[in-house]
């Protein structure tokens, strides 16, 4: 398994509401669609930022929908919803698990 962990704060605008209707309906449209795709959490940290974790079965799913994400509805919505400068991200594979 694979996995991309995106870390970020909302923009000053967005409730924590408004990010989880856009990640359903990209969920939905999109991303539910992608080869691979297995779930994706959203996780609110004790500072009040996020991190999401995006699990995939193999990081070639996760590139190829990386290289189809012009493709992605709702992109305007969704990129609004973060901070500009806000956000990181790291990719981690599953060695085991006890």
């Amino acid at each position: 398994m694979y996995k991309d962990f995106i870390s970020y704060k909302l923009a000053n605008d967005v409730s924590r509401e408004k990010l989880l209707e856009v990640a359903k309906k990209v969920v939905d449209s999109w991303m539910s669609k992608q080869i691979g795709f297995i779930k994706w959490e959203i996780h609110q940290n004790e500072d009040g930022s996020y991190t999401d974790v995006v699990s995939w079965d193999s990081k070639e799913s996760a590139k190829l929908a990386e290289s189809k994400m012009g493709e992605l509805p709702h992109a305007a919505e969704w990129i609004s919803c973060y901070k500009q400068g806000s956000i990181s991200t790291e990719h981690q594979n599953l060695i085991a698990a006890f």
